[in-house]
């Protein structure tokens, strides 16, 4: 599955034009903010989400095939800061690292599955996963309605 888009976006461009999936943009808690919704074509769709809270805060980058609900998770940032002391301390920083392993991915034009990406950022550092989604995403709901299948139904919260 191509995720050349995945890899634009982790370097932070945007290369498609708006459509409905950037609806989604900006869908905040409390204590994170998911935005960067890019369809890549295929069911397949990206975003990131950055965390934050009083204890330090951390940005993930997501994939995710909206049929199957496969979805790739790389933790390329966490600080944290103790509330006694207010030190600070950054214990994961492999954005540039992630970015220059995906400007090669989109340099060599070859088709990277989730496992072959994961492997390639868990080497420079990242902390990645991949687990399967039961409840649609906004993206998915956006840009894939139709993929949805048995998961459940992407309900905007209040």
């Amino acid at each position: 599955m191509m995720l050349r888009t995945f890899v634009a976006l982790l370097l932070g461009t945007n290369t498609l034009a708006a459509d409905p999936i950037h609806t989604c943009e900006n869908l905040c808690g409390s204590h994170f903010c998911e935005v960067g919704h890019t369809d890549i074509g295929a069911g397949v769709v990206t975003y990131r989400i950055g965390s934050f809270g009083h204890g330090g805060g951390a940005q993930t980058e997501f994939a995710e095939a909206c049929a199957s609900g496969h979805r790739l998770q790389a933790l390329v940032f966490l600080a944290n800061e103790d509330l006694l002391t207010s030190e600070r301390s950054v214990d994961l920083d492999v954005k540039d690292q992630a970015k220059a392993v995906l400007s090669e991915v989109i340099r060599s034009q070859v088709a990277y599955s989730f496992e072959d990406l994961a492997a390639r950022l868990t080497d420079v550092g990242a902390r990645v996963a991949i687990d399967k989604r039961t409840e649609e995403s906004c993206a998915c709901n956006r840009a894939y309605p139709e993929l949805r299948g048995s998961k459940t139904k992407f309900e905007w919260y209040q």
